[in-house]
């Protein structure tokens, strides 16, 4: 049995319909699980939405009634994805943004610059040589007629 094409479509598009995130947690966890897949852009876009739904991060943050996230890292795992992505200058930002509002682990934080760290070094050392140029003195002409 074959389902129409707009039934099937539906249906691939129920996990996308997520995405809406009205909610910093369910944007927090869909970048998770984006990020477990490996899909570093979209995780990207579900942390900075969770962030600016909820920029507070902690552990025990909570997302409704008697219900806790136990960690909640927005700042750090918005870096993880942007490092993924290659992103250094906004993996930087994250982690800086992460430093001045606390609330996250120091130690993941170290960790994460020192990635940042390494990656620019290694693409400083991946980078082509620029060559300087000797610098040619080009015979002025001396006319008689500028005189």
């Amino acid at each position: 049995m074959h389902l129409p094409r707009a039934i099937a479509a539906s249906l691939v598009s129920l996990p996308l319909a997520a995405q809406a995130w009205p909610t910093f947690f369910s944007a927090y966890e869909d970048g998770l699980a984006a990020q477990g897949r490996g899909e570093h852009a979209l995780a990207a876009r579900a942390f900075a939405r969770a962030i600016a739904l909820n920029p507070r991060s902690g552990k025990g943050v909570r997302t409704y009634g008697l219900n806790f996230l136990p960690a909640y890292y927005p700042y750090l795992r918005l870096a993880e994805s942007q490092l993924a992505l290659d992103d250094l200058d906004a993996a930087e930002a994250a982690l800086k943004q992460s430093a001045a509002l606390g609330g996250e682990p120091p130690s993941e934080r170290e960790i994460l610059t020192g990635r940042v760290r390494s990656q620019r070094e290694a693409r400083a050392k991946a980078a082509p040589a620029v060559q300087e140029r000797p610098v040619v003195e080009r015979p002025t002409l001396k006319s008689p007629l500028l005189k």
